[in-house]
């Protein structure tokens, strides 16, 4: 009897850990691409038939690179220092930003010029524009579709839609006839497919008019509003749309005189602007699994898992370290980086990051630490099979895989 009962044990836990602790015991280091010079930021190419990733756009601090899975260089694009380099959400476009501040000029002035390139290196059109030069800079968001761009204008609230030769379609104001156009937060992103462009976007920030008013704002990629929704919060903060365009996540939060945090929420909605579901915390990273399945958030050191169609919370996890990075694959494998980082010379890093792997039943299926690693930005993937993973790092880029 007592033989039966073991049996019976061990066939139960096998069930229940099934291909998770697989997973976790098969996982092993099959690709490693070594960087001659510090990365701080890149790109991977995916190939989901063949479960390979590979670093396809590595950004050096003067230079993008451009490469092919072998890792050979396609072509090189130089850039001044202290340029700042967009990426747009698929990294199909490249953006970079360079600064030149004008002095000539009664008052001084910052000339900003946008350059964008296609995956290979190859400049499509540029943007020259002149700001104030104490002015919040503006934000830049590039289009997969074709290159296309969004400027945001934070202070005024305005929007400016160009199209993929770099021509002006449409000027957009957020609040047409806010009186005193003190918007400032402003949080937008393109769809996948660049069909659209959403915007969480704050009305009357700190001004005379009284209690501010958040929206979430979704127009298409000409600049044409299909609707708008109240947030019912004070302040806008973050947002996402899901790569089926089925889904938006948004968040914001509202504070007292004495700015302390009243209230803060997160709220899913779909593409017709009806809300799913709405919760009471807030989120940093948001991403969803590629069919729109899942939905991986992250704030401070809680990660959680949502299946969208419903809403439901799958499961909460809280870390030692910092969340940095998230990827949520098909099969509701949820690739988290936790690390700590310092300031060293004027720049924040990254050091000794932690990766795990939660299943939508919660079992962690693998952690590692990886020691005496560091990296300037995050960057993780993991294949929609869940089936294996990259992260990069400064000096490499690591692809795990299931063997």
């Amino acid at each position: 009897m007592k033989v039966l009962e073991a049996l019976f044990m061990l066939v139960s836990l096998s069930l229940i850990q099934g291909p998770e602790a697989k997973l976790q015991e098969g996982m092993e280091l099959t690709a490693e691409r070594k960087f001659d010079r510090i990365v701080i930021n890149l790109v991977s190419g995916v190939d989901e038939t063949r479960e390979i990733i590979y670093p396809r756009i590595v950004i050096t601090p003067d230079r993008a690179k451009f490469m092919d899975e072998e890792g050979k260089i396609l072509s090189q694009v130089a850039y001044p220092e202290n340029s700042k380099i967009i990426f747009s959400r698929k990294g199909c476009f490249v953006g970079i930003e360079k600064f030149f501040i004008d002095s000539t000029l009664l008052k001084s002035s910052l000339e900003i010029r946008l350059d964008i390139f296609n995956d290979k290196g190859e400049r499509l059109w540029e943007l020259p524009i002149t700001w104030g030069y104490d002015d919040p800079l503006p934000g830049f968001y590039i289009s997969d579709k074709d290159g296309s761009a969004v400027l945001s204008d934070y202070l005024e609230g305005v929007l400016y839609f160009y199209d993929g030769n770099g021509e002006l379609r449409k000027k957009v104001d957020l609040f047409v006839g806010d009186k005193w156009n003190n918007e400032r937060s402003v949080s937008c992103c393109f769809s996948c497919n660049g069909d659209y462009f959403i915007v969480n976007a704050l009305k009357n920030y700190n001004t005379q008019e009284g209690v501010g008013k958040s929206y979430i704002i979704l127009f298409d990629s000409s600049g044409n509003e299909i609707w708008r929704k109240p947030l019912n919060e004070k302040i806008s903060a973050n947002i996402e749309i899901s790569p089926s365009n089925d889904y938006i996540i948004a968040s914001g939060y509202t504070v007292s005189e004495k700015l302390d945090i009243e209230s803060r929420s997160t709220v899913l909605l779909n593409t017709d602007g009806e809300t799913i579901c709405r919760y009471p915390w807030l989120f940093r990273q948001a991403v969803f699994s590629s069919d729109s399945r899942y939905l991986a958030l992250g704030e401070k050191n809680k990660v959680r898992l949502i299946e969208t169609r419903s809403g439901e919370v799958l499961w909460e996890e809280e870390f030692s370290k910092r969340v940095r990075a998230l990827d949520v694959s098909q099969s509701g494998l949820v690739l988290i980086e936790t690390a700590n980082g310092r300031y060293e010379s004027g720049v924040f890093v990254f050091y000794n990051p932690i990766i795990t792997v939660i299943a939508p039943s919660k079992i962690k299926v693998y952690k590692k630490e990886f020691t005496d690693s560091r990296f300037f930005t995050p960057y993780i993937k993991i294949l929609d099979s869940g089936k294996g993973f990259g992260i990069g790092f400064s000096n490499c880029f690591l692809f795990y895989k299931e063997m």
